[in-house]
């Protein structure tokens, strides 16, 4: 073999093994963020709905499988985040939290407890004319 397809071999190899290891840790980051957001979820209380699900802000749910779990949505699959996402959900995951979607996640949170807090009033006052009424 000639010096230059050896060398070409050896540049090959070494920028495979340099990819390896960036896509593992890409990988890992995304799942210790992802499942560090589905824990905070599942400590808010919030709970899915009749699909088993939670849709996010984007394109992201929160659904429970034995245990909170983070997934990203395409228009043709659903990956999980919090467990082996391929490279381009994590990709995709990478760029959704470049563009702010933790603060339009917060936002969507402090929208539920407007939402809860504005329930919570119209049951206590219905509670309080029940009352009232069985005087």
């Amino acid at each position: 073999m000639s010096d230059t397809i050896m060398n070409s071999l050896k540049r090959l190899e070494r920028a495979g093994s340099e990819h390896s290891k960036a896509a593992e840790k890409l990988k890992q980051a995304t799942v210790d963020v992802a499942g560090t957001i589905a824990r905070i979820l599942h400590e808010t209380g919030i709970t899915a709905d009749g699909l088993g699900g939670v849709q996010l802000p984007g394109r992201i749910g929160y659904t429970w499988f034995e245990g909170p779990v983070l997934e990203m949505y395409s228009e043709d699959s659903v990956e999980t985040l919090s467990a082996e996402p391929s490279r381009a959900a994590c990709l995709a995951f990478a760029e959704a939290l470049a563009g702010g979607w933790l603060d339009e996640l917060a936002g969507w949170l402090e929208q539920q407890t407007d939402k809860d807090e504005a329930a919570r009033e119209h049951i206590e006052q219905a509670a309080a004319k029940l009352a009232e009424e069985r005087r």
